[in-house]
């Protein structure tokens, strides 16, 4: 089968699997980059699978070796055997491997056009369904050889990882941040400190993007003018309102359980990610909202955190989930809560709490100042503010009543979801 229209090329299978038996020592780069899934023919499969298996049992590529282990599987055919041992091998094996890869795709993307079609004509799937299935199956699709990048040590950057207010609440780029609270704490204001911080630190040229879906408009409104004159920055208000877009929405579930032990990541969660590709800092609260699913359950937080985390990571986006603590005993928090998946996902997170003395008693005379715990940190964020883990901090949080000032009647605040 060499023709264009082919999806498959057997001559290209062997030649590849030839060259692997008579040269053994390129099979570890290969492994990296191709598996089985890449060859058309079940033997061809199944022989990839074998060398796999002798070479991780450190046996020979030898005709006997190969031979004992595929009678032990019952896929012995020495016809196809001879066949491959017959081809001749290849010195220029990249070609052929991108070859088979670019070969493997096009066939599942015919079985995913074909299921796309039975969906559609299917009257129990809907379009989200149906969707799911596209996502999933592009994502399983390469569009190149995957091939690691190798780095000598000596080679490696000596760039560190990009924090945004770094000497106020250093959050990380290109990961998620945490900020966990009990209800009534003040998420909301510590949020938007944090996007005004942003904004002005990147001289509006940057956006920020808040879904707030605990407070009305209306209080979010007046609390950013009062975090705005607080913080000195009235003169440039109008920038600022801006580079700032908020929602007030309610969060869609984003986890959707396809059975008792399995979950998927919505459709809905791509159309986010369309809808705030112009945005680099984002702020979505509450977290328990936009998972919709067992906060408690690591594998259906696994299935929610690791799209945000590679999303941030391949699009450079610092993405802040607030989140809710336990009910701690009325004299502090009760730490963080949910699966451990949570905060293993996040690179640096925060523990919210009003300043309270020893007993656990709160301090009356501190309402606008909140105690900060650095509880998790895995760039180095705690440096710039001299902490370690485990270390408390302080930070006013809320304005003092006397700072407060409507600032604009006609100041306008972008209270919906960016247009695509």
């Amino acid at each position: 089968m060499n023709s264009s229209n082919a999806l498959f090329n057997l001559n290209i299978e062997r030649a590849v699997l030839s060259s692997i038996i008579f040269e053994p020592e390129i099979f570890s780069d290969i492994s990296l980059k191709i598996g089985s899934e890449v060859f058309f023919n079940p033997f061809h499969k199944e022989l990839f699978d074998i060398l796999i298996n002798l070479e991780q049992k450190e046996k020979p590529f030898d005709e006997d070796f190969i031979e004992i282990e595929l009678r032990k599987n019952g896929k012995f055919n020495r016809n196809d055997l001879l066949a491959v041992m017959c081809s001749t091998p290849i010195s220029n094996i990249s070609s052929y491997i991108e070859q088979l890869l670019q070969l493997s795709n096009k066939r599942k993307l015919q079985i995913l056009s074909a299921n796309i079609h039975n969906d559609a004509i299917n009257f129990d799937k809907t379009p989200d369904d149906i969707l799911s299935t596209i996502q999933e199956s592009l994502e399983d699709i390469d569009g190149d050889v995957f091939e690691l990048d190798l780095i000598i040590g000596d080679h490696l950057s000596k760039t560190k990882p990009l924090f945004h207010c770094k000497n106020w609440l250093p959050i990380p780029s290109s990961a998620l941040t945490l900020i966990s609270a009990d209800g009534g704490v003040g998420k909301t204001w510590i949020s938007l400190q944090l996007a005004i911080r942003y904004v002005v630190e990147h001289k509006f040229e940057k956006k920020a993007f808040l879904w707030l879906s605990e407070d009305p408009e209306g209080i979010i409104s007046e609390r950013l003018e009062h975090v705005i004159s607080f913080l000195g920055y009235t003169n440039d208000i109008k920038k600022i309102v801006h580079c700032i877009y908020f929602t007030t929405k309610e969060p869609p579930a984003l986890v959707v359980k396809k059975s008792f032990k399995t979950s998927e990541i919505s459709p809905t969660f791509y159309k986010i990610k369309k809808q705030l590709k112009n945005f680099d800092f984002i702020i979505l609260d509450p977290l328990s909202d936009f998972m919709g699913a067992d906060e408690n359950d690591n594998s259906e937080a696994s299935t929610f955190m690791k799209p945000f985390k590679r999303w941030s990571a391949e699009e450079g986006k610092s993405i802040i989930f607030l989140h809710h603590n336990t009910k701690g005993d009325g004299k502090g928090s009760g730490g963080f809560r949910g699966a451990t998946t949570i905060r293993t996902s996040v690179r640096i997170a925060y523990e919210m709490d009003f300043v309270r003395d020893v007993k656990g008693t709160q301090v009356e005379d501190n309402q606008e100042i909140r105690s900060i715990k650095l509880t998790k940190d895995n760039w180095g964020g705690g440096t710039y503010l001299k902490v370690g883990i485990g270390s408390k901090f302080k930070r006013q949080i809320v304005p003092k009543n006397n700072a407060f000032e409507i600032l604009y009647e006609d100041t306008q605040i972008n209270f919906e979801m960016p247009k695509i």
